[in-house]
Protein backbone atom coordinates (compact mmCIF):
# COMPACT_ATOMS: atom_id res chain seq x y z
CA UNK A 1 0.00 0.00 0.00
CA UNK A 2 1.15 3.60 -0.47
CA UNK A 3 -0.06 6.82 0.75
CA UNK A 4 -0.90 9.45 -1.75
CA UNK A 5 -2.21 12.31 0.59
CA UNK A 6 -2.62 12.95 3.79
CA UNK A 7 -5.10 15.84 5.75
CA UNK A 8 -5.31 16.77 8.88
CA UNK A 9 -8.70 18.02 10.92
CA UNK A 10 -9.60 19.34 14.61
CA UNK A 11 -13.11 19.03 15.76
CA UNK A 12 -14.05 18.24 19.27
CA UNK A 13 -14.90 15.20 20.45
CA UNK A 14 -16.00 14.01 23.67
CA UNK A 15 -14.37 12.21 26.06
CA UNK A 16 -14.79 10.68 29.60
CA UNK A 17 -12.49 10.46 32.29
CA UNK A 18 -12.65 7.22 34.92
CA UNK A 19 -11.07 7.17 37.92
CA UNK A 20 -11.40 3.83 39.64
CA UNK A 21 -11.08 3.84 43.68
CA UNK A 22 -8.85 1.53 44.92
CA UNK A 23 -7.57 0.49 41.96
CA UNK A 24 -4.19 2.43 40.67
CA UNK A 25 -3.48 0.29 36.83
CA UNK A 26 -5.57 -1.76 35.04
CA UNK A 27 -5.93 -3.04 31.55
CA UNK A 28 -9.07 -1.67 28.94
CA UNK A 29 -10.03 -3.39 25.97
CA UNK A 30 -9.23 -0.87 22.74
CA UNK A 31 -10.92 -3.09 19.51
CA UNK A 32 -9.05 -6.30 19.62
CA UNK A 33 -5.84 -4.73 21.95
CA UNK A 34 -5.22 -5.01 25.58
CA UNK A 35 -3.94 -1.60 26.91
CA UNK A 36 -2.88 -1.08 30.26
CA UNK A 37 -3.69 2.53 31.83
CA UNK A 38 -3.76 4.11 35.13
CA UNK A 39 -5.48 6.80 37.38
CA UNK A 40 -3.73 10.41 37.63
CA UNK A 41 -3.13 11.89 40.21
CA UNK A 42 -2.61 10.63 44.00
CA UNK A 43 0.49 9.03 45.26
CA UNK A 44 0.75 6.05 44.14
CA UNK A 45 3.52 6.21 41.59
CA UNK A 46 2.36 4.40 38.08
CA UNK A 47 3.94 1.00 37.02
CA UNK A 48 6.78 1.88 34.62
CA UNK A 49 4.61 0.97 31.45
CA UNK A 50 1.48 2.50 32.23
CA UNK A 51 1.99 5.76 29.93
CA UNK A 52 2.56 3.10 27.58
CA UNK A 53 0.62 1.70 24.91
CA UNK A 54 0.88 -2.04 24.56
CA UNK A 55 -0.92 -4.80 21.95
CA UNK A 56 0.37 -4.53 17.84
CA UNK A 57 2.06 -0.84 19.12
CA UNK A 58 4.43 -2.24 21.32
CA UNK A 59 4.59 -6.07 20.57
CA UNK A 60 7.59 -6.67 22.73
CA UNK A 61 6.49 -5.17 25.68
CA UNK A 62 6.71 -7.80 28.69
CA UNK A 63 2.89 -7.85 29.74
CA UNK A 64 4.51 -8.69 33.12
CA UNK A 65 5.83 -5.51 33.77
CA UNK A 66 3.56 -3.44 36.92
CA UNK A 67 1.76 -6.12 37.73
CA UNK A 68 2.06 -7.84 41.58
CA UNK A 69 0.98 -11.46 42.57
CA UNK A 70 -2.47 -11.84 44.61
CA UNK A 71 -1.88 -13.61 47.94
CA UNK A 72 -3.15 -16.57 46.89
CA UNK A 73 -0.47 -16.81 43.70
CA UNK A 74 2.25 -15.81 46.56
CA UNK A 75 1.12 -18.88 48.92
CA UNK A 76 1.48 -21.12 45.43
CA UNK A 77 4.69 -20.36 44.40
CA UNK A 78 5.78 -20.96 48.17
CA UNK A 79 4.31 -24.48 47.70
CA UNK A 80 7.30 -25.91 45.28
CA UNK A 81 4.94 -27.23 42.60
CA UNK A 82 4.43 -26.14 39.02
CA UNK A 83 3.09 -22.78 40.27
CA UNK A 84 6.79 -22.64 41.55
CA UNK A 85 9.09 -21.89 38.58
CA UNK A 86 11.56 -19.30 38.73
CA UNK A 87 11.13 -16.09 38.60
CA UNK A 88 13.33 -14.92 35.66
CA UNK A 89 10.61 -16.49 33.84
CA UNK A 90 8.50 -13.81 34.42
CA UNK A 91 10.87 -11.38 32.41
CA UNK A 92 10.50 -13.70 28.91
CA UNK A 93 6.55 -12.85 27.70
CA UNK A 94 5.91 -10.17 25.08
CA UNK A 95 2.51 -8.94 23.95
CA UNK A 96 2.73 -11.43 21.25
CA UNK A 97 2.51 -14.32 23.90
CA UNK A 98 -0.71 -12.80 25.04
CA UNK A 99 -4.50 -13.27 24.36
CA UNK A 100 -8.12 -11.67 25.96
CA UNK A 101 -10.23 -14.38 28.01
CA UNK A 102 -13.59 -14.19 29.70
CA UNK A 103 -13.93 -16.11 32.54
CA UNK A 104 -17.43 -17.70 33.14
CA UNK A 105 -18.27 -14.41 35.41
CA UNK A 106 -17.79 -12.69 31.69
CA UNK A 107 -14.55 -10.15 33.01
CA UNK A 108 -12.34 -10.25 30.46
CA UNK A 109 -8.71 -11.00 31.34
CA UNK A 110 -5.18 -10.91 29.71
CA UNK A 111 -3.88 -14.73 29.20
CA UNK A 112 -0.04 -15.04 28.56
CA UNK A 113 0.79 -18.55 27.38
CA UNK A 114 4.81 -18.85 26.70
CA UNK A 115 6.10 -22.21 25.83
CA UNK A 116 9.45 -23.25 27.56
CA UNK A 117 10.86 -26.07 29.99
CA UNK A 118 11.48 -26.57 33.23
CA UNK A 119 14.32 -28.75 34.54
CA UNK A 120 14.00 -30.87 31.31
CA UNK A 121 10.55 -30.77 31.04
CA UNK A 122 8.56 -29.21 28.13
CA UNK A 123 5.51 -27.00 28.81
CA UNK A 124 3.99 -24.18 28.35
CA UNK A 125 3.68 -20.85 30.93
CA UNK A 126 0.34 -19.34 31.92
CA UNK A 127 -0.15 -16.06 33.54
CA UNK A 128 -3.74 -14.67 34.17
CA UNK A 129 -3.65 -10.57 34.43
CA UNK A 130 -6.75 -9.16 36.14
CA UNK A 131 -7.99 -6.01 35.31
CA UNK A 132 -6.41 -4.10 38.18
CA UNK A 133 -3.50 -5.60 36.99
CA UNK A 134 -3.34 -8.04 39.24
CA UNK A 135 -2.00 -11.62 38.29
CA UNK A 136 -4.15 -14.44 39.64
CA UNK A 137 -2.83 -17.43 37.96
CA UNK A 138 0.57 -18.49 37.28
CA UNK A 139 1.22 -21.87 36.48
CA UNK A 140 3.60 -24.33 34.39
CA UNK A 141 1.14 -26.74 32.38
CA UNK A 142 3.57 -30.00 31.47
CA UNK A 143 1.11 -30.63 28.90
CA UNK A 144 3.00 -29.46 25.33
CA UNK A 145 0.32 -27.85 23.84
Amino acid sequence: MQISATRQWTEPAQVHNLTVDDIHTYYVIAGDAPVLVHNCGGDIPAPSMADKPLGSERPDANPLEGTRYTEKVQEQIKSGDDHAFPASIDTLPTMRDTSMVKGGDGIPRLHVKLPGSVNGSRGTFHWIIEPDGSISYRFFDRRMK
